[in-house]
C-alpha cells in the first residue's frame, strides 16, 4: 500500500514537473504560462472548452498554438481571424487546431458521461436494496 502511495506521489509530481516545463506555443513554457498568455486567466479558472485547447498544442505547438503572429500581414488579408494588426505584422486566431480541440472535448464529455452513468448504476442499486427493505 505505502509503495502504491509512493508512485502515485511520484507520478503526479513527475506530472506536474512535465506541465510546467512544457512548451504550448505563443512563447509560454508551462500551463499556467499558456493560460495566461492564450486567456489572461489563471490556470485554475479555465473552462473546460479552454483546457482542451491547450490539451490539443504539446505535440506541435508552434504548428498548433491558438494565436499566431505574421510578419508583414495586414489586416484586409485576415479579416476573419484578425485579432490584432500591428506596424510589424498581425495576430490571428489558428483555426488549424479546432479539430484537436474537438477530440479532447469529445474525450471529456465521453469520461464525463461513463462516470455520471457509473455513478447513477451505482445509486440505482443502492436505493433499489433499501427499496426491498
Amino acid at each position: 500500500m505505502q509503495l502504491n502511495l509512493r508512485n502515485t506521489y511520484l507520478r503526479m509530481r513527475f506530472l506536474e514537473a512535465y506541465l510546467n516545463y512544457i512548451y504550448l506555443g505563443y512563447s509560454s513554457y508551462g500551463v499556467q504560462t499558456a493560460s495566461k498568455a492564450y486567456f489572461s486567466k489563471d490556470v485554475s479558472e479555465l473552462t473546460v472548452a479552454e483546457s482542451a485547447a491547450l490539451a490539443a498544442l504539446p505535440q506541435s505547438p508552434s504548428k498548433y498554438e491558438l494565436v499566431q503572429f505574421i510578419e508583414g500581414g495586414t489586416a484586409a488579408e485576415y479579416k476573419g481571424v484578425l485579432l490584432a494588426e500591428t506596424p510589424d505584422g498581425v495576430y490571428i486566431y489558428n483555426d488549424i487546431s479546432k479539430p484537436r480541440r474537438e477530440i479532447c472535448l469529445k474525450a471529456y464529455e465521453g469520461a464525463r458521461i461513463y462516470h455520471r452513468e457509473g455513478v447513477q448504476r451505482s445509486y440505482q442499486h443502492t436505493t433499489k436494496g433499501y427499496a426491498k427493505a
